[in-house]
């Protein structure tokens, strides 16, 4: 039932500490349809690489998780309609303890690229 939009989606941005960029998900459908929009972590995610969802331009929702995220990522599209979801990703640097430098240090020397599939599942509306 899970459609996959890519399966080879990545941020293609090298990801480290201070770095930010986007992706866009558009969904249309050719009938009146319930969406979920899913995401599934192919490699280890940095700590605090977090996100932020926006639909047409609208905030939806922010967690450090596409899968966190992902719980957000629903609802109708109407047949014909078009709808666009952009994700915001963002790496802060986290200066405010000597752990959060240590972790962005680690993660910035083992993670490069966060890979992940994205899911989209339409249910008709009888």
């Amino acid at each position: 039932l899970c459609q996959t939009i890519n399966k080879d989606t990545l941020v293609y941005e090298k990801i480290a500490p201070g770095t930010n960029g986007s992706f866009s998900i558009l969904l249309d459908s050719n009938q009146d349809l319930n969406y979920k929009v899913q995401f599934f972590s192919l490699n280890e995610k940095p700590k605090n690489l977090n996100f932020i969802a926006m639909k047409n331009e609208r905030f939806i929702a922010s967690a450090n998780t596409l899968e966190d995220l992902a719980d957000s990522l629903s609802g109708f599209i109407e047949k014909n309609q078009k709808i666009n979801i952009t994700i915001n990703w963002y790496w802060n640097y986290e200066n405010n303890s000597e752990e959060a430098d240590i972790q962005d240090t680690i993660d910035a020397e083992n993670i490069k690229r966060y890979q992940f599939n994205i899911c989209t599942i339409g249910e008709e509306i009888t």
